[in-house]
Protein backbone atom coordinates (compact mmCIF):
# COMPACT_ATOMS: atom_id res chain seq x y z
CA UNK A 1 0.00 0.00 0.00
CA UNK A 2 1.21 3.39 -1.21
CA UNK A 3 1.72 6.53 1.22
CA UNK A 4 -0.98 8.10 -0.38
CA UNK A 5 -3.41 5.15 -0.16
CA UNK A 6 -2.76 4.90 3.31
CA UNK A 7 -3.65 8.62 4.21
CA UNK A 8 -6.83 7.75 2.09
CA UNK A 9 -7.53 5.06 4.29
CA UNK A 10 -7.16 6.39 7.31
CA UNK A 11 -9.10 9.25 6.55
CA UNK A 12 -12.21 7.30 5.38
CA UNK A 13 -11.76 5.15 8.21
CA UNK A 14 -12.28 8.78 10.47
CA UNK A 15 -15.40 9.92 8.58
CA UNK A 16 -17.06 6.56 9.03
CA UNK A 17 -16.25 6.77 13.08
CA UNK A 18 -17.66 10.32 12.65
CA UNK A 19 -20.41 9.34 10.50
CA UNK A 20 -21.33 6.47 13.17
CA UNK A 21 -20.81 8.05 16.58
CA UNK A 22 -21.00 11.90 16.22
CA UNK A 23 -23.68 12.94 13.00
CA UNK A 24 -27.20 14.36 14.19
CA UNK A 25 -30.01 12.05 13.72
CA UNK A 26 -30.26 10.17 10.30
CA UNK A 27 -32.33 11.23 7.80
CA UNK A 28 -32.12 15.08 8.00
CA UNK A 29 -28.56 15.50 8.64
CA UNK A 30 -27.43 18.08 5.98
CA UNK A 31 -23.95 16.91 4.80
CA UNK A 32 -21.33 18.25 2.37
CA UNK A 33 -18.65 16.08 0.80
CA UNK A 34 -16.41 18.73 -1.51
CA UNK A 35 -14.31 16.56 -4.11
CA UNK A 36 -14.84 12.83 -2.56
CA UNK A 37 -14.27 11.19 -5.77
CA UNK A 38 -11.21 9.44 -4.73
CA UNK A 39 -13.10 8.09 -1.67
CA UNK A 40 -16.27 6.64 -0.72
CA UNK A 41 -17.44 9.14 1.48
CA UNK A 42 -20.93 9.96 -0.62
CA UNK A 43 -21.56 6.62 -1.03
CA UNK A 44 -21.12 5.51 2.61
CA UNK A 45 -23.50 8.90 4.04
CA UNK A 46 -25.94 8.25 1.67
CA UNK A 47 -26.41 4.52 2.26
CA UNK A 48 -26.88 5.14 5.93
CA UNK A 49 -29.48 8.08 5.20
CA UNK A 50 -27.75 11.52 5.45
CA UNK A 51 -28.62 14.33 2.56
CA UNK A 52 -25.75 14.36 1.42
CA UNK A 53 -24.24 17.19 -1.37
CA UNK A 54 -21.24 16.29 -3.66
CA UNK A 55 -19.46 19.28 -4.49
CA UNK A 56 -16.85 19.00 -7.30
CA UNK A 57 -14.79 21.43 -8.91
CA UNK A 58 -15.04 20.10 -12.49
CA UNK A 59 -18.00 19.03 -14.74
CA UNK A 60 -16.17 15.35 -15.52
CA UNK A 61 -15.90 14.55 -11.69
CA UNK A 62 -19.15 15.63 -11.24
CA UNK A 63 -20.45 12.88 -13.93
CA UNK A 64 -18.14 10.41 -12.35
CA UNK A 65 -19.97 10.69 -9.04
CA UNK A 66 -23.31 10.49 -10.71
CA UNK A 67 -22.47 7.59 -12.29
CA UNK A 68 -21.03 5.79 -9.27
CA UNK A 69 -23.85 7.10 -7.14
CA UNK A 70 -26.59 5.52 -9.94
CA UNK A 71 -24.91 2.53 -9.75
CA UNK A 72 -25.49 1.95 -6.31
CA UNK A 73 -29.25 3.45 -6.71
CA UNK A 74 -27.94 5.72 -4.16
CA UNK A 75 -29.48 9.68 -3.79
CA UNK A 76 -27.38 12.95 -3.52
CA UNK A 77 -27.45 16.41 -4.83
CA UNK A 78 -24.75 17.45 -7.07
CA UNK A 79 -23.43 21.19 -7.80
CA UNK A 80 -20.67 22.30 -8.90
CA UNK A 81 -17.59 23.80 -6.74
CA UNK A 82 -17.39 27.13 -7.52
CA UNK A 83 -13.75 28.60 -7.14
CA UNK A 84 -14.60 31.80 -5.23
CA UNK A 85 -17.92 32.35 -3.36
CA UNK A 86 -20.21 31.38 -0.52
CA UNK A 87 -21.28 28.09 -0.22
CA UNK A 88 -24.88 27.30 -0.56
CA UNK A 89 -26.46 25.79 2.26
CA UNK A 90 -26.11 24.76 5.91
CA UNK A 91 -24.14 21.53 7.02
CA UNK A 92 -23.71 19.46 10.15
CA UNK A 93 -20.33 18.30 8.88
CA UNK A 94 -18.15 19.42 5.54
CA UNK A 95 -15.66 16.43 4.22
CA UNK A 96 -13.25 17.97 2.05
CA UNK A 97 -10.37 16.30 0.05
CA UNK A 98 -6.67 16.68 -0.04
CA UNK A 99 -7.55 17.57 -3.95
CA UNK A 100 -9.67 20.71 -3.43
CA UNK A 101 -7.29 21.95 -1.18
CA UNK A 102 -3.81 21.98 -3.15
CA UNK A 103 -5.76 23.76 -6.20
CA UNK A 104 -7.21 26.48 -4.51
CA UNK A 105 -5.40 29.49 -4.57
CA UNK A 106 -5.04 29.50 -0.73
CA UNK A 107 -5.84 26.84 1.29
CA UNK A 108 -6.84 28.62 4.55
CA UNK A 109 -8.78 30.94 2.59
CA UNK A 110 -10.62 27.41 0.88
CA UNK A 111 -11.16 26.35 4.85
CA UNK A 112 -12.48 29.25 5.73
CA UNK A 113 -15.14 29.62 3.13
CA UNK A 114 -15.77 26.44 3.16
CA UNK A 115 -16.56 26.75 7.27
CA UNK A 116 -18.72 29.58 6.18
CA UNK A 117 -21.22 27.44 5.19
CA UNK A 118 -21.26 24.88 8.57
CA UNK A 119 -24.23 24.92 11.15
CA UNK A 120 -22.66 26.61 14.66
CA UNK A 121 -21.64 23.47 15.90
CA UNK A 122 -20.66 21.70 12.94
CA UNK A 123 -17.24 20.22 11.62
CA UNK A 124 -15.00 20.56 9.16
CA UNK A 125 -12.80 17.82 7.61
CA UNK A 126 -10.35 19.09 5.74
CA UNK A 127 -7.27 16.78 4.40
CA UNK A 128 -6.77 14.91 7.46
CA UNK A 129 -7.70 17.78 9.93
CA UNK A 130 -10.86 18.30 11.66
CA UNK A 131 -12.32 21.72 13.12
CA UNK A 132 -15.16 22.90 14.71
CA UNK A 133 -16.52 26.13 12.91
CA UNK A 134 -15.55 28.83 15.48
CA UNK A 135 -11.92 27.39 15.43
CA UNK A 136 -11.53 27.93 11.71
CA UNK A 137 -7.87 30.04 11.46
CA UNK A 138 -8.32 33.16 9.04
CA UNK A 139 -6.51 33.14 6.24
CA UNK A 140 -4.89 36.64 5.35
CA UNK A 141 -6.88 39.08 3.63
CA UNK A 142 -10.34 37.70 4.82
CA UNK A 143 -13.47 39.76 5.13
CA UNK A 144 -13.76 40.54 8.81
CA UNK A 145 -16.29 42.86 11.07
CA UNK A 146 -14.88 44.88 13.52
CA UNK A 147 -14.27 42.17 16.47
CA UNK A 148 -12.02 40.48 13.54
CA UNK A 149 -14.35 38.13 13.05
CA UNK A 150 -15.63 36.51 9.74
CA UNK A 151 -18.99 36.86 9.57
CA UNK A 152 -20.76 33.52 9.38
CA UNK A 153 -18.39 31.82 11.15
CA UNK A 154 -19.25 33.47 14.66
CA UNK A 155 -22.77 34.16 13.93
CA UNK A 156 -25.28 33.86 16.63
CA UNK A 157 -27.00 29.84 16.76
CA UNK A 158 -29.88 29.16 15.63
CA UNK A 159 -32.55 26.71 16.34
CA UNK A 160 -32.07 24.59 13.37
CA UNK A 161 -28.16 24.34 14.32
CA UNK A 162 -29.06 21.81 16.75
CA UNK A 163 -30.55 18.50 16.48
CA UNK A 164 -33.51 19.07 18.69
CA UNK A 165 -33.63 22.72 17.16
CA UNK A 166 -34.09 20.68 13.61
CA UNK A 167 -36.52 18.29 14.69
CA UNK A 168 -38.70 20.93 15.76
CA UNK A 169 -38.31 23.36 13.09
CA UNK A 170 -39.25 20.04 10.41
CA UNK A 171 -42.33 19.41 13.69
CA UNK A 172 -43.57 23.17 13.11
CA UNK A 173 -43.22 22.90 8.89
CA UNK A 174 -44.92 19.60 8.53
CA UNK A 175 -47.80 21.23 10.70
CA UNK A 176 -48.13 24.55 8.50
CA UNK A 177 -47.04 26.63 11.34
CA UNK A 178 -43.52 27.63 10.44
CA UNK A 179 -44.19 29.45 7.36
CA UNK A 180 -46.58 31.89 9.29
CA UNK A 181 -43.84 32.28 11.99
CA UNK A 182 -41.53 33.43 9.63
CA UNK A 183 -43.47 35.73 7.74
CA UNK A 184 -44.27 37.41 11.03
CA UNK A 185 -40.55 37.63 12.19
CA UNK A 186 -39.04 41.14 12.83
CA UNK A 187 -37.16 42.99 9.51
CA UNK A 188 -33.68 43.53 9.53
CA UNK A 189 -33.20 47.30 10.62
CA UNK A 190 -31.78 49.43 7.57
CA UNK A 191 -27.55 49.31 7.48
CA UNK A 192 -25.93 51.18 10.67
CA UNK A 193 -29.46 51.62 12.46
CA UNK A 194 -30.88 49.69 15.65
CA UNK A 195 -34.58 48.58 16.07
CA UNK A 196 -36.56 50.47 17.73
CA UNK A 197 -38.54 48.73 20.71
CA UNK A 198 -42.01 48.65 18.86
CA UNK A 199 -39.97 46.76 16.15
CA UNK A 200 -38.33 43.77 18.35
CA UNK A 201 -39.87 40.56 19.29
CA UNK A 202 -43.59 39.75 19.90
CA UNK A 203 -44.65 43.59 19.59
CA UNK A 204 -43.05 43.62 15.96
CA UNK A 205 -44.48 40.53 15.31
CA UNK A 206 -48.35 41.79 16.54
CA UNK A 207 -47.85 44.54 14.31
CA UNK A 208 -47.11 42.75 11.56
CA UNK A 209 -50.08 40.46 12.09
CA UNK A 210 -52.52 42.83 12.07
CA UNK A 211 -51.20 44.57 9.13
CA UNK A 212 -51.78 41.61 7.03
CA UNK A 213 -54.37 39.57 8.52
CA UNK A 214 -57.57 39.68 6.72
CA UNK A 215 -60.77 41.63 8.44
CA UNK A 216 -63.76 43.26 7.34
CA UNK A 217 -61.41 46.48 6.36
CA UNK A 218 -59.66 44.14 3.77
CA UNK A 219 -60.36 44.97 0.26
CA UNK A 220 -58.36 41.79 -0.81
CA UNK A 221 -56.30 39.65 0.26
CA UNK A 222 -53.49 37.42 -1.64
CA UNK A 223 -51.89 33.79 -0.13
CA UNK A 224 -50.09 31.30 -0.65
CA UNK A 225 -47.97 28.32 0.02
CA UNK A 226 -43.91 29.85 0.08
CA UNK A 227 -42.44 30.03 -2.99
CA UNK A 228 -45.20 30.45 -4.95
CA UNK A 229 -45.31 33.95 -6.44
CA UNK A 230 -46.64 35.98 -3.16
CA UNK A 231 -44.19 38.34 -2.96
CA UNK A 232 -43.95 38.77 -6.83
CA UNK A 233 -47.49 39.28 -7.51
CA UNK A 234 -48.04 41.33 -3.98
CA UNK A 235 -45.37 43.37 -5.34
CA UNK A 236 -47.06 43.98 -8.47
CA UNK A 237 -50.91 44.54 -7.15
CA UNK A 238 -49.22 47.03 -4.58
CA UNK A 239 -48.12 49.05 -7.66
CA UNK A 240 -50.90 49.31 -9.17
CA UNK A 241 -53.33 49.67 -6.73
CA UNK A 242 -50.99 51.80 -3.68
CA UNK A 243 -54.43 52.57 -1.44
CA UNK A 244 -56.35 49.03 -1.61
CA UNK A 245 -55.96 46.98 1.62
CA UNK A 246 -54.66 43.84 1.39
CA UNK A 247 -54.01 40.77 2.99
CA UNK A 248 -51.25 38.64 2.04
CA UNK A 249 -48.14 36.92 2.84
CA UNK A 250 -48.92 34.97 6.10
CA UNK A 251 -48.79 31.73 4.08
CA UNK A 252 -51.82 29.87 6.06
CA UNK A 253 -54.92 28.48 5.07
CA UNK A 254 -56.51 29.84 7.85
CA UNK A 255 -56.39 33.37 6.09
CA UNK A 256 -58.23 31.69 2.89
CA UNK A 257 -60.92 30.62 5.13
CA UNK A 258 -61.60 33.83 6.86
CA UNK A 259 -61.39 35.75 3.68
CA UNK A 260 -64.18 33.41 2.38
CA UNK A 261 -66.13 33.65 5.42
CA UNK A 262 -65.96 37.81 5.70
CA UNK A 263 -66.59 38.13 1.90
CA UNK A 264 -63.73 39.25 1.01
CA UNK A 265 -62.37 38.64 -2.72
CA UNK A 266 -59.31 36.35 -1.74
CA UNK A 267 -56.72 35.16 -4.82
CA UNK A 268 -54.70 31.66 -4.20
CA UNK A 269 -51.24 31.44 -5.67
CA UNK A 270 -50.74 27.66 -6.33
CA UNK A 271 -47.35 26.22 -7.87
CA UNK A 272 -46.29 22.28 -8.76
CA UNK A 273 -44.98 20.73 -5.43
CA UNK A 274 -41.71 19.48 -7.04
CA UNK A 275 -40.97 23.42 -7.87
CA UNK A 276 -41.90 24.55 -4.57
CA UNK A 277 -39.90 21.87 -2.44
CA UNK A 278 -36.70 22.42 -4.35
CA UNK A 279 -36.62 26.35 -3.66
CA UNK A 280 -37.73 25.53 0.14
CA UNK A 281 -35.26 23.57 0.77
CA UNK A 282 -32.16 25.45 -0.89
CA UNK A 283 -31.17 26.61 2.66
CA UNK A 284 -31.29 23.32 4.08
CA UNK A 285 -32.61 23.63 7.29
CA UNK A 286 -36.27 21.96 6.54
CA UNK A 287 -36.56 18.66 5.49
CA UNK A 288 -38.02 17.27 2.16
CA UNK A 289 -40.67 15.23 3.44
CA UNK A 290 -41.57 17.89 6.21
CA UNK A 291 -42.07 20.34 3.19
CA UNK A 292 -44.02 17.91 1.24
CA UNK A 293 -46.44 16.98 4.12
CA UNK A 294 -47.05 20.93 4.72
CA UNK A 295 -47.42 21.47 1.13
CA UNK A 296 -50.37 18.38 0.88
CA UNK A 297 -51.77 20.36 4.18
CA UNK A 298 -51.94 23.43 3.09
CA UNK A 299 -53.76 22.88 -0.14
CA UNK A 300 -55.70 20.10 0.87
CA UNK A 301 -57.43 22.45 3.78
CA UNK A 302 -58.55 24.82 0.73
CA UNK A 303 -60.16 22.50 -1.37
CA UNK A 304 -63.61 22.76 0.35
CA UNK A 305 -63.39 26.44 0.07
CA UNK A 306 -62.33 26.50 -3.45
CA UNK A 307 -66.10 28.31 -4.50
CA UNK A 308 -64.76 31.10 -2.27
CA UNK A 309 -61.98 32.23 -4.06
CA UNK A 310 -60.00 31.97 -7.76
CA UNK A 311 -56.70 30.59 -8.40
CA UNK A 312 -53.36 31.42 -10.26
CA UNK A 313 -50.96 29.10 -11.06
CA UNK A 314 -47.23 30.63 -10.73
CA UNK A 315 -46.47 30.11 -14.45
CA UNK A 316 -49.49 31.93 -15.13
CA UNK A 317 -48.25 34.59 -12.98
CA UNK A 318 -44.84 35.00 -14.28
CA UNK A 319 -46.48 35.35 -17.44
CA UNK A 320 -48.81 38.00 -16.94
CA UNK A 321 -49.15 39.27 -13.12
CA UNK A 322 -52.37 41.24 -14.30
CA UNK A 323 -54.00 37.42 -14.44
CA UNK A 324 -54.57 37.88 -10.66
CA UNK A 325 -56.44 41.34 -10.94
CA UNK A 326 -58.67 40.22 -14.06
CA UNK A 327 -59.62 37.31 -12.08
CA UNK A 328 -60.31 39.26 -9.16
CA UNK A 329 -62.38 41.39 -10.65
CA UNK A 330 -64.06 38.93 -13.05
CA UNK A 331 -65.21 37.06 -10.14
CA UNK A 332 -65.75 39.41 -7.65
CA UNK A 333 -67.10 42.64 -9.32
CA UNK A 334 -63.93 44.76 -8.10
CA UNK A 335 -62.34 47.15 -9.99
CA UNK A 336 -58.56 47.18 -9.51
CA UNK A 337 -56.33 48.84 -11.52
CA UNK A 338 -53.81 47.24 -13.67
CA UNK A 339 -51.97 47.15 -16.84
CA UNK A 340 -49.88 45.10 -18.96
CA UNK A 341 -46.65 44.42 -17.89
CA UNK A 342 -43.76 44.27 -20.64
CA UNK A 343 -40.62 42.90 -20.30
CA UNK A 344 -39.16 45.54 -19.74
CA UNK A 345 -41.93 45.91 -16.66
CA UNK A 346 -40.94 42.79 -15.87
CA UNK A 347 -36.90 43.43 -15.31
CA UNK A 348 -37.53 46.47 -13.43
CA UNK A 349 -39.71 44.83 -10.86
CA UNK A 350 -37.13 41.77 -10.30
CA UNK A 351 -34.25 44.38 -10.36
CA UNK A 352 -36.53 46.55 -7.11
CA UNK A 353 -36.73 42.76 -5.59
CA UNK A 354 -32.51 42.28 -6.14
CA UNK A 355 -32.09 45.73 -5.15
CA UNK A 356 -33.62 44.97 -2.12
CA UNK A 357 -36.04 47.75 -2.23
CA UNK A 358 -39.01 45.91 -1.33
CA UNK A 359 -38.97 45.00 2.27
CA UNK A 360 -39.53 41.44 2.20
CA UNK A 361 -36.12 40.64 0.36
CA UNK A 362 -34.23 43.28 1.75
CA UNK A 363 -31.07 41.78 3.01
CA UNK A 364 -31.13 38.14 1.76
CA UNK A 365 -28.13 36.73 0.07
CA UNK A 366 -29.53 35.91 -3.56
CA UNK A 367 -29.77 32.22 -3.12
CA UNK A 368 -32.99 32.89 -1.08
CA UNK A 369 -34.59 36.32 -2.27
CA UNK A 370 -37.64 35.97 -4.11
CA UNK A 371 -36.32 36.39 -7.49
CA UNK A 372 -34.65 33.96 -9.96
CA UNK A 373 -30.66 33.35 -10.22
CA UNK A 374 -28.44 31.29 -12.00
CA UNK A 375 -27.58 30.08 -8.63
CA UNK A 376 -30.44 29.00 -7.40
CA UNK A 377 -31.57 27.47 -10.61
CA UNK A 378 -28.80 25.23 -10.41
CA UNK A 379 -29.53 24.04 -6.61
CA UNK A 380 -32.57 23.26 -7.58
CA UNK A 381 -32.07 21.55 -10.58
CA UNK A 382 -29.82 19.07 -8.74
CA UNK A 383 -32.40 18.70 -5.99
CA UNK A 384 -35.15 17.75 -8.37
CA UNK A 385 -33.89 14.41 -9.71
CA UNK A 386 -33.73 13.49 -5.32
CA UNK A 387 -37.40 14.83 -5.30
CA UNK A 388 -38.98 13.16 -8.08
CA UNK A 389 -38.31 9.96 -6.53
CA UNK A 390 -40.12 11.11 -2.80
CA UNK A 391 -42.81 8.77 -2.03
CA UNK A 392 -45.42 12.20 -0.89
CA UNK A 393 -44.99 13.64 -4.50
CA UNK A 394 -47.52 11.83 -5.86
CA UNK A 395 -50.17 12.91 -3.65
CA UNK A 396 -48.94 16.29 -3.51
CA UNK A 397 -49.41 16.54 -7.39
CA UNK A 398 -52.86 15.15 -6.90
CA UNK A 399 -53.81 17.81 -4.66
CA UNK A 400 -52.38 20.66 -6.67
CA UNK A 401 -54.57 19.21 -9.65
CA UNK A 402 -57.63 18.84 -7.58
CA UNK A 403 -56.81 22.88 -6.73
CA UNK A 404 -56.52 23.78 -10.29
CA UNK A 405 -58.69 21.41 -11.97
CA UNK A 406 -60.77 24.61 -12.37
CA UNK A 407 -58.67 27.61 -11.82
CA UNK A 408 -60.36 30.64 -12.98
Amino acid sequence: MTRAEASREAEDTVVRLFAERLLPSRGWAQVLIAGGLEHRWAEFLAERGYDVTVMEPDARSLEEMRRRLSAGRLSATLLPLAPSGPIAGRYAAIFCSERVLDEAPDRREAMVRLAGALTRQGYLFAAGTASRKGEVTLAPGASTDEGGRTPGLTRLGRAADSALGRAGLDLLAARGWLWPLQALRPLPPPPGQRRRLTERGVLWSLKRARERLVTTASEACIEGFPRSGNTFSVFVFRQWNPRVRLADHLHTPLQVRRAVRLGVPACVLVRRPLEVVAALTLNGRVSDDACFRSYIGFHRRLLPLRNGFVTCRFEEITEDPSIVVTRLNDRFGTSFASAPLTSEGKEWVLSALRAGTHPRTAGLPDLFGAYPTDDKERSKDARRERLSRHRLLAEAEAVYAALCADAR
